[in-house]
């Protein structure tokens, strides 16, 4: 959906789009806003769960300070930006992909949060060079 950054927060409009001629990211053969608004509910789930797997494991790892907007059937997800660049980042991808970072130390915490809730390894395959990670 649309995207708005104002002082330093991010707004993320809930709205299904369409990712092919027939198809929809969310509602796949039709278009469902109802799915992409429950997508946006699931996020803010996954950061909860997140900061209080990590917070019991004492791992240190933030997640961004997450709020939903509900308004006239509409809703909006409001996000703090992380002070993330391509400069700092050392685990993920900050280019769809592209390249992928990958930390020990952060790859450890992720291994106690996905043995807590269940979630197996899987492997990436990195875009510019092929690898594997």
């Amino acid at each position: 959906g649309v995207k708005y950054i104002v002082h330093g927060i991010l707004f993320k409009c809930a709205h299904d789009v369409r990712i092919g001629r027939d198809k929809w990211l969310y509602g796949k053969s039709k278009q469902s806003d109802y799915l992409a608004i429950k997508a946006q509910g699931n996020e803010l789930k996954g950061c909860n769960l997140l900061y209080d797997i990590a917070r019991e494991n004492n791992l240190e790892i933030s997640v961004p300070l997450i709020c939903l907007i509900d308004y006239l059937g509409f809703r909006l997800v409001a996000a703090s930006l992380l002070p993330i660049s391509k400069r700092t980042i050392i685990h993920g991808t900050d280019d769809g992909g592209y390249t992928i970072h990958v930390s020990p130390k952060i790859h450890e915490k992720l291994e106690i949060i996905s043995d807590t809730i269940g979630v197996r390894r899987h492997t990436v395959r990195e875009s510019c060079t092929g690898t594997i990670v």
